[in-house]
């Protein structure tokens, strides 16, 4: 599996991948084996016991708390809020 672009990763970040659990509705890595992250190519190698649909999982608050925010001004009736994160991430909002 690679991991396109978009999907932040650091060297402290813990690399997991989940199989959907439909039974009891959520994603598990119970049923994943032998995971390796090759970083420089951006791709995940495992084997799976369940044949089922599969994700890269990162938690909700890997950013949280922020480390910083601001809010300006870009227009009349248009305001820019930036939030910077943990890993160094600035959103745009």
């Amino acid at each position: 599996m690679k991991l396109p672009p978009y999907v932040f990763t650091t060297e402290n970040d813990d690399i997991k991948v989940g199989v959907w659990d439909a039974e009891n509705q959520c994603w598990t890595a119970d049923f994943i084996e032998e995971l390796t992250w090759d970083k420089s190519k951006r791709q995940l190698d495992f084997s799976t016991r369940k044949f089922a649909p599969i994700a890269y999982l990162q938690k909700k608050t890997l950013d949280f708390p922020y480390d910083s925010w601001y809010l300006r001004s870009i227009g009349d009736q248009q305001a820019l809020l930036t939030v910077k994160t943990r890993r160094g991430i600035d959103l745009n909002i």
